[in-house]
């Protein structure tokens, strides 16, 4: 029998951030944007968006939810929306963008 061991970082490995989530909306009336999108898109480590906007949202975003300033969550609520458009938008603009 083979005996598996665990996997360990390097002493200077750096750990990697990683920011997931999900938007919803009521989906009623009809609403052909939303019906011509796949369930799943990954956009990011790599994949390239215009002039690295969605890079400068997320930053602002992790910023923003460390900060707990006045109007934090209003602010992290409009940062959301833009960041559902620029996914969008690259989505529109990159076929090769993974989906599923």
């Amino acid at each position: 029998m083979r005996r598996h061991s665990s996997l360990r970082p390097a002493a200077e490995a750096q750990a990697t951030p990683m920011i997931c989530g999900f938007f919803s909306c009521d989906v009623r009336p009809f609403n052909p944007l939303l019906d011509s999108l796949p369930r799943f898109i990954r956009c990011g480590g790599g994949t390239a968006t215009s002039d690295g906007l969605l890079d400068n949202f997320i930053r602002f975003a992790a910023r923003e939810a460390n900060s707990k300033r006045a109007g934090s969550q209003t602010v992290l609520n409009r940062l959301s929306e833009l960041m559902l458009v620029e996914v969008i938008r690259t989505h529109m603009d990159q076929p090769l963008c993974l989906t599923s």
